[in-house]
Order: C-alpha cells, then sequence, then structure tokens
C-alpha cells in the first residue's frame, strides 16, 4: 500500500459548513484585560476604592469592582443611572487621582445593589497609561 498524498482525496462537491466560524477573543470577548477588586486589594491594602459618578441630575459614590483602560464596574446602591448615561467620575488609586468622562454601559443586580458598568471616554493618556501600567504589573507582584 502506497502513500496517500491530498491529491488522492476526492472534493466534496457542493460541501458547506452549516455554521459561520467566528474566533472567539482571548480575553473572553473584552478587549482589554482588567484588574478586580481582590487585585486591587493586595495592591492598595484597602478593602474598597471609592468611586465618586456625577452627573447635570446626581452624585453617587460607590465601590470599585474593577478596572481596565476601558472602563470600570462600581458597585452602587440603587442607581438611578439609565444605559447610555454620560457622566464623569473620579477615584483615587493610591496617591494618583484618576478623572475621566464615562458612558454608563450596562446596569445589572449584585448582591442587593446595583453593578454599573462605565466606559471611559476620552480618558487623560497619563490615567490611561497608569492603569495600563498597574494592569501589567500585576503580573509580577501577584
Amino acid at each position: 500500500m502506497g502513500t496517500l498524498s491530498w491529491d488522492d482525496i476526492p472534493s466534496l462537491e457542493n460541501a458547506d459548513v452549516d455554521w459561520e466560524y467566528k474566533p472567539e477573543n482571548p480575553l473572553g470577548k473584552r478587549s482589554c484585560l482588567r484588574l478586580g477588586n481582590k487585585q486591587l486589594f493586595l495592591f492598595f491594602n484597602k478593602k474598597s476604592l471609592p468611586v465618586n459618578i456625577s452627573s447635570s441630575k446626581l452624585y453617587e459614590t460607590g465601590d470599585l469592582l474593577d478596572i481596565s483602560q476601558a472602563g470600570l464596574a462600581v458597585l452602587l446602591n440603587n442607581t438611578e443611572l439609565k444605559n447610555g448615561s454620560r457622566t464623569k467620575i473620579s477615584l483615587h488609586l493610591d496617591a494618583k487621582r484618576v478623572i475621566s468622562k464615562a458612558v454608563v454601559r450596562n446596569i445589572c443586580p449584585y448582591e442587593g445593589q446595583d453593578r454599573v458598568g462605565l466606559e471611559f471616554v476620552a480618558p487623560a493618556k497619563g490615567d490611561s497609561d497608569f492603569i495600563k501600567e498597574l494592569i501589567r504589573s500585576q503580573a509580577y507582584c501577584l
């Protein structure tokens, strides 16, 4: 029996795949890596990091759940924010103060409160770079 090659295999006419291949993002459908509150606790040795959220109609303070270069998630008590709302956020990551405009991307119930996902809108380059380096450093510190 001789060695087979690809040319020895007959083609399948009109063969179609019944599904469309879509590669998955290696980050789990996220555009950026993020730091969760457990990693943040280890970095800053604080149980919670407050985030101030303000708009023309409200001012709220919540606890930071996670952060990435693209945005952050905050735990709020029954917020009046809606998806698409434009806000400003400010928080302190140790000695670094991060201030940015943000858009509410999602709100979902979480342990009797609201988990609010916010996307940064044109964050300051220094703030974005600081968050990027913070996330990068987790591989070395944790």
